[in-house]
C-alpha cells in the first residue's frame, strides 16, 4: 500500500501476506487516497509476480462533532429586499445557515451536506449558506417582513458531515427588513401662494437621509420643460430635513403663476442605501407665486445707483451720483443665466439707458461694473 499509483513491491508498506482472498491494512491516515497492489508468490519459489495496475481507495476522515456554536448573529445593510447576517464562528470547520419567516427550523442531519442558495424563495425554511466564512448577504426578501436566522456548526463534508445543533446566544435571532426607502412627510411651499416669486423649497422625510443623485425641477403649470432645475447636494441636508436654495438673481420664477415641483428618483437615500422613490406626479407638490417680484439693487443707496422705472415697459434708465473713473459695463441676463444685452462705456453725464422693449415680460438680472466695483440687481419687464 502506498500513496502513489505506481506503488511497487518494496517501495510501499507491506501489509502482510495471506493465502486467502482478503487482507487488512493498519496505520493509515484519515481522508487520504491510497493505492494497493497485490503480488502473488509460491512457497517453493521466492519470486513475486504483481498485478499490472494498482487499485485506489480513500480512507474516511476522522470526524468529530463541533462543541462551540456560532454566535451571536448580527445584521448590517438591512434594506427592503436584502440584508447581511454576520456572526462569530464556532469551532467547526464550516457552518450551515438557514432562514425562515418564523422561528421554526429543522436541523441538518449528520451525513448530509445541503446545497445553499442565498436568494430566498419567499416562504419556509431555506439553507442560504454552507461554508467556512462568517457572513452571508441574503436577497429576495420582502419589505417590512421579519426573518429568522439560525446557524449550525459542522465538521467534515458530504457523508462524513457532523452537526452541532444546540442553540446559542443570539442564534437563532430575527431581523425585520426595511419598510421602504425614505418617504416625504412634509413639503413647503405646498398648495399655497408664496409672498413673491422666490420660494425656498423644503422637504421633510420620515427618516434621516443622505444625498443620492438628482435634481429638483420646477415647472410652470401645463409645461413639460422645467423653468428651474436645481442640482441637489449634501449641504442641503440636515438629518431628515432638506432645504433647497438657489440663486434668485439668475433663477427667478414669474410672479402670479402656478407651478409644480418634481424630484428625481434616487436623489436621496436612507442610511441603508434604500433610494427615495422621487416625486414624479405634477399633482403632489404645487404652489403659486405671489403678485410681486423679489426686487432691489444691492448696495444701490450706498453707491447712489438709481434704476428707474422698475418695473419697466421698455426703457430702463440708470444713473449714478459719482464721477466715473475708468471704463463701465452693463450686462443683462435672463432667468437661466443667458446674457441678452451688454453695453460698454455708455454713460453720458452719469446716465445711460437700456431698451428692453423687445424682450418678454418677466424677471431679469442686471450687472453694473463701474469705478472698479460690481453691483447686481433685478429688473422687472412688464
Amino acid at each position: 500500500v502506498g500513496t502513489s499509483a505506481s506503488v511497487t513491491y518494496g517501495n510501499g508498506v507491506a501489509q502482510g501476506s495471506t493465502t486467502g482472498t482478503s487482507a487488512s491494512a493498519t496505520g493509515l491516515a484519515g481522508g487520504t487516497t491510497y493505492y494497493l497492489r497485490v503480488y502473488a508468490g509460491t512457497n517453493c519459489n521466492n519470486s513475486n509476480s504483481g498485478y499490472g495496475t494498482s487499485a485506489a481507495f480513500t480512507t474516511l476522515v476522522d470526524c468529530t462533532t463541533p462543541t462551540t456554536q456560532a454566535s451571536p448573529i448580527t445584521f448590517s445593510g438591512v434594506g427592503t429586499n436584502s440584508m447581511t447576517a454576520n456572526w462569530t464562528n464556532g469551532n467547526g470547520s464550516r457552518r450551515v445557515v438557514k432562514i425562515n419567516t418564523s422561528n421554526s427550523f429543522t436541523a441538518p442531519g449528520n451525513a448530509t451536506d445541503p446545497t445553499a442558495n442565498s436568494s430566498y424563495g419567499g416562504s419556509g425554511e431555506q439553507v442560504v449558506y454552507n461554508g467556512s466564512s462568517n457572513s452571508v448577504t441574503v436577497t429576495g426578501l420582502s419589505a417590512g417582513t421579519t426573518y429568522w436566522f439560525r446557524i449550525y456548526e459542522a465538521n467534515c463534508t458530504g457523508s462524513s458531515s457532523l452537526y452541532y445543533t444546540v442553540s446559542a446566544n443570539g442564534n437563532p435571532i430575527s431581523q425585520m427588513s426595511d419598510v421602504k426607502g425614505p418617504v416625504i412627510t412634509l413639503l413647503s411651499p405646498n398648495n399655497e401662494t408664496v409672498i413673491d416669486n422666490h420660494p425656498t423649497f423644503k422637504m421633510t422625510f420620515n427618516k434621516n437621509v443622505e444625498i443620492g443623485n438628482g435634481y429638483l425641477k420646477v415647472y410652470k403649470k401645463g409645461s413639460i420643460v422645467p423653468t428651474l432645475s436645481v442640482p441637489l447636494n449634501g449641504l442641503m441636508i440636515n438629518w431628515n430635513n432638506v432645504v433647497v436654495t438657489y440663486n434668485s438673481a439668475i433663477n427667478g420664477l414669474e410672479k402670479n403663476q402656478e407651478y409644480f415641483v418634481l424630484v428625481d428618483a434616487g436623489a436621496f437615500k436612507d442610511y441603508s442605501g434604500n433610494p427615495f422613490a422621487g416625486i414624479t406626479s405634477n399633482s403632489i407638490w404645487q404652489f403659486k407665486t405671489g403678485k410681486s417680484y423679489m426686487t432691489g439693487i444691492y448696495d444701490q443707496e450706498q453707491n447712489n445707483i438709481i434704476i428707474y422705472p422698475n418695473p419697466t415697459k421698455g426703457a430702463l434708465n440708470i444713473s449714478i451720483d459719482k464721477s466715473l473713473e475708468g471704463n463701465s459695463k452693463i450686462d443683462v441676463y435672463n432667468t437661466i443665466g443667458l446674457l441678452i444685452q451688454s453695453k460698454n462705456n455708455s454713460f453720458r453725464n452719469n446716465t445711460t439707458q437700456i431698451d428692453l422693449s423687445g424682450y418678454s415680460p418677466g424677471l431679469y438680472l442686471i450687472k453694473i461694473d463701474i469705478n472698479n466695483n460690481t453691483y447686481f440687481g433685478k429688473i422687472i419687464k412688464e
